[in-house]
């Protein structure tokens, strides 16, 4: 399993880590192994031109239709590529944009 993004958040005593993995069912196991308790999200993968707005552009065609971002994840990036990983509202929609 390879762990594609990674966030950790701490408040007062409590961390929150969000990971994005390429296996889901490996990630889901070894997590119970560990007696970690866990919740998950769908996302979608979004590749956009590396230039000023394009993620902007995206985002608003998304709440154009009524798509809420619930999180978003930077996966990779090259010289004309960003690519992104979201969770969001409603997939089937937001499939239509990407």
């Amino acid at each position: 399993m390879n762990i594609r993004s990674l966030a950790a958040i701490t408040t007062g005593p409590e961390t929150t880590v969000k990971l994005v993995v390429d296996r889901d069912e490996e990630a889901r196991e070894v997590l119970r192994q560990a007696g970690i308790s866990f919740g998950e999200h769908r996302v979608i993968h979004a590749v956009f031109a590396d230039k000023p707005g394009a993620l902007a552009e995206f985002t608003e065609a998304l709440a154009k239709s009524g798509i809420n971002i619930e999180a978003i994840y930077l996966l990779d990036s090259d010289d004309d590529q960003l690519h992104f990983a979201l969770a969001v509202d409603d997939h089937e929609a937001a499939h239509g944009h990407v």
